[in-house]
């Protein structure tokens, strides 16, 4: 008999961490679970398990990436956020030009 997946505890704690709690988190939680049981009965319960980890890491990670992106929004309005002085792209052409200087000098 196959088993039943659930969520592993490292994945739920991994989402209690990322996501805010309360009705979002029991709901994302319930929905994880119902569609593993669904995935389970129709490709196999390893398969879903591995569905069920991957989907709880990539749901762990939008969150914590929103999460981080409301935070250092919120830093930047409120003025205390330090601006680059110049772009990434600036800084790549500098040293790309100052590395062709550097070969043509030698």
């Amino acid at each position: 008999m196959a088993t039943v997946p659930t969520v592993p505890r490292w994945c739920e704690a991994l989402l209690r961490r990322t996501v805010p709690s309360g009705l979002a988190l029991q709901s994302l939680l319930g929905d994880l679970e119902a569609e593993a049981q669904e995935r389970a009965s129709r490709v196999g319960s390893r398969a879903a398990e591995r569905w069920l980890r991957r989907e709880s890491r990539a749901l762990a990670l939008r969150y914590a990436w929103a999460r981080i992106t409301r935070y250092l929004a919120a830093r930047e309005s409120l003025g205390d956020f330090p601006r680059p002085r110049s772009s990434p792209m600036n800084s790549l052409l500098q040293d790309a030009l100052y590395g062709l200087r550097s070969l043509r000098s030698t």
